[in-house]
């Protein structure tokens, strides 16, 4: 018994000691993460920062003590990956926003290795809060019809207010394009999505018609718009409530959609991100059902039907929505295949719609006559910006050879872009060739190897920076780096684009409130609000995302990664885009409600069994 004592208080000093040292460490590491930008020879000392780190280091040391004391070692491994993950993605990411480049010595290494353990703790408390944490069920007495009405008509009467501070919307840059292609005046090209365009193009014509008004016809296009987002909103906090079976995640829920002004904005955006974000999120619920009742599912002609029809939408209004689902498919037969049945037919009305709209999108450009978009091109937004980074920064590396034949593809007055616009490849990529590209495809895709080995830095670089506003929570807006600004809310002077483009003009029935969106959101004073503009970045909700799917696989609750691989393809899709925008994310803050609802998934024991959900 004396030697039990022994052992146990020989323990207790032991991880009192390595909590001190590991709370050292992480204050260390956080001190030198906020020098971002200078060496850690070059960090100063002062009575107020002594006062805070010492602040710092003793609840440190305490969240260490309580880790080590309780964490089991699944938990505690996965959060050690995790935070070295995210500490890397921190420093990485503050140096490319702060100086567009990685500071490739010593001191790097080192911040990552100091930040790393103070990540981990907070991932471990994390998790082992969930799984301490038992909610209570508290239904309303108040019936479920009921409730959907009263949620969707309580979202859509805030963002109604958005909306008249607004009104007609905001007309942004893509908006007059389309809108003159839906009138006749311009060929019409698949650049943007056909369907899009002529909903709101038909709309616009239609205010006119009947008010000698185009900006009556974009009102009437973005009521229609918010009408149906605050239903796909509705939906998400009714799913949401009914997982949780607490009326406090409905209510919380329901305060994200209508507190949280970004959405009452995209509400009446022009983008076609906005219906896409609608689609994506009822098809997520779909998803989440079709996990947590295969059979109910599929046996149900309801659903089945409901889910083909959204897919099948979900493509018209954005040609990446393909490419989700199809990372989606390898999921779907793998964490289904204990249901035969049920993946086999799944498998079948997910093919279904997505041959559906091919065969149905070139139909309609045949019998429209619809020129088809930039296609390849889309898809080499990260290599461009690459071979432009390459060959701005590092001139001397290419030889004749390389730079006649880059230059064969590329104009160098498009190359010298990215010195400039090194968050966005379009100024770049408008100018590759792509039939020269596709004469000899294999010259080129040789090029970009060669040119890679020899520049490995700048290749990282210019993909992460191109994608830096995806994954990098803290990201400094307005950044002309991305030439884009947070999001549109003004309205686009057309003319000075085009003298054919429609100008339409903004009647804000509340002016005051529309002054303090555009200074919220045009000029992102939203960074000026500490912890709450976190909420404003999309880095925020991709490391949420990535914290859930790391907690699925500490819980072995592998099923979950279904719903999951769908956010897993839109992220992708957004990383291997021209250029990072809120509004491209949207999909995943739309519904990071039902994220968070997956930190409650049912644990796994280990003969494989699950048991009840907490």
């Amino acid at each position: 018994m004396t030697e039990n004592i022994k052992q146990l208080r020989k323990r207790q000093h032991l991880t009192t000691a390595l909590s001190f040292l590991l709370g050292f460490l992480g204050t260390c590491g956080i001190a030198f993460y906020g020098k971002t930008g200078s060496e850690i020879s070059v960090y100063q000392e002062n009575f107020t920062n002594s006062v805070l780190y010492l602040a710092l280091f003793y609840l440190l040391t305490k969240g260490w003590k309580s880790v080590l004391n309780t964490a089991e070692k699944r938990v505690s491994a996965a959060a050690a990956i995790s935070g070295f993950i995210c500490a890397a993605l921190l420093v990485l990411g503050a140096q490319l926003d702060y100086d567009s480049s990685i500071q490739w010595n010593y001191a790097t290494v080192v911040k990552i290795i100091l930040l790393a353990p103070v990540l981990q703790m907070l991932i471990c408390l994390l998790f082992l809060y969930v799984e301490r944490h038992k909610e209570r069920v508290l239904e309303l007495n108040i019936s479920a019809g009921m409730q959907k009405v009263i949620v969707y008509f309580a979202i859509l009467a805030v963002w109604g207010i958005t909306y008249l501070a607004l009104f007609p919307g905001v007309y942004g840059y893509d908006a007059p394009y389309q809108i003159l292609q839906a009138l006749g005046e311009m060929e019409v090209t698949t650049y943007q999505p056909v369907l899009h365009t002529f909903i709101m193009g038909k709309c616009v014509q239609l205010g006119h018609i009947l008010c000698g008004s185009y900006e009556i016809g974009l009102g009437i296009y973005s009521f229609l718009q918010m009408a149906f987002l605050a239903y796909a909103a509705m939906k998400v906090c009714m799913y949401a409530c009914s997982r949780t079976r607490n009326y406090l995640w409905l209510l919380g829920t329901v305060l994200f959609f209508v507190l949280f002004p970004l959405h009452g904005v995209l509400a009446v955006s022009s983008t076609k991100d906005i219906i896409f974000t609608g689609i994506f999120a009822l098809i997520f619920i779909k998803v989440l059902r079709l996990t947590e009742n295969p059979e109910g599912f599929c046996d149900s002609k309801k659903d089945i039907i409901e889910y083909c029809i959204l897919l099948f939408f979900l493509f018209w209004f954005r040609s990446n929505g393909i490419y989700i689902l199809i990372f989606m498919i390898p999921f779907l037969i793998i964490l289904l295949r204990k249901h035969r049945r049920i993946w086999k037919r799944m498998l079948l009305f997910t093919v279904l719609p997505i041959a559906a709209f091919l065969i149905t999108e070139n139909a309609v450009m045949t019998v429209f006559d619809i020129a088809p978009g930039p296609g390849i091109r889309e898809m080499l937004s990260i290599p461009c910006q690459q071979l432009a980074r390459a060959y701005d920064y590092h001139y001397d590396t290419f030889t004749d050879e390389e730079k006649k034949t880059l230059l064969e593809i590329i104009p160098e007055e498009n190359l010298e872009y990215h010195t400039s616009r090194q968050m966005i490849s379009d100024s770049i990529k408008v100018g590759l060739d792509t039939e020269k590209l596709m004469e000899d495809p294999l010259k080129y895709i040789s090029l970009y190897f060669k040119i890679g080995l020899k520049n490995p830095k700048s290749y990282i670089e210019g993909a992460m920076l191109s994608c830096l506003a995806t994954w990098y929570p803290d990201k400094y807006y307005q950044d002309d780096r991305q030439y884009h600004p947070y999001i549109e809310i003004d309205m686009i002077d057309a003319k000075t684009y085009n003298s054919r483009y429609l100008e339409l003009e903004r009647y804000s029935a509340i002016p005051a409130y529309e002054k303090a969106l555009t200074d919220l959101f045009q000029e992102a004073q939203w960074m000026r609000i500490p912890i709450i503009s976190s909420l404003f970045t999309l880095g925020t909700y991709v490391w949420i995302l990535f914290l859930c799917f790391v907690y699925i696989l500490v819980r072995k609750a592998y099923k979950y990664l279904l719903p999951i691989s769908l956010l897993i393809g839109l992220i992708i899709t957004i990383i291997l885009g021209p250029v990072s925008l809120i509004r491209y994310g949207y999909p995943l803050i739309f519904i990071i409600p039902l994220v968070l609802t997956l930190f409650r998934i049912k644990t796994v024991n280990n003969s494989g069994d699950e048991r009840i959900e907490r």
